[in-house]
């Protein structure tokens, strides 16, 4: 696979190619040829926020596109709030999906 990152104070992109192959993918011996990549770009409007966009491509063997639009606000240290809307481009009458997600990191260590 191919990764590249570019970062600034306010902006990270973030690109990745990857080709492979699995020799069992189904368990009983198949062998399938898979790719897949992504391109990553978010947006800090503050330290502890962001929001972004995300093309994710993969073919495994079918290929499959979305787009990821996300932002997230970190309250505390140790949580973080995110807010999520993904979007197939390839698949006429697929649903959106949102979804809002509050997590926690543990163990509360100090630094």
């Amino acid at each position: 696979g191919v990764q590249g990152d570019w970062t600034s104070d306010r902006w990270d992109l973030t690109a990745q190619q990857l080709w492979g192959r699995d020799a069992n993918s189904d368990g009983l011996g198949s062998v399938t040829g898979f790719s897949g990549g992504f391109l990553d770009l978010k947006y800090r409007p503050t330290r502890q926020s962001y929001l972004a966009v995300r093309y994710d491509a993969a073919a495994n063997p079918y290929a499959s596109r979305q787009l990821d639009f996300y932002g997230a606000v970190a309250p505390t240290e140790h949580s973080r709030v995110v807010v999520e809307l993904v979007r197939f481009i390839d698949r006429p009458g697929a649903i959106s999906v949102e979804s809002a997600q509050l997590l926690f990191a543990v163990p509360f260590v100090k630094r």
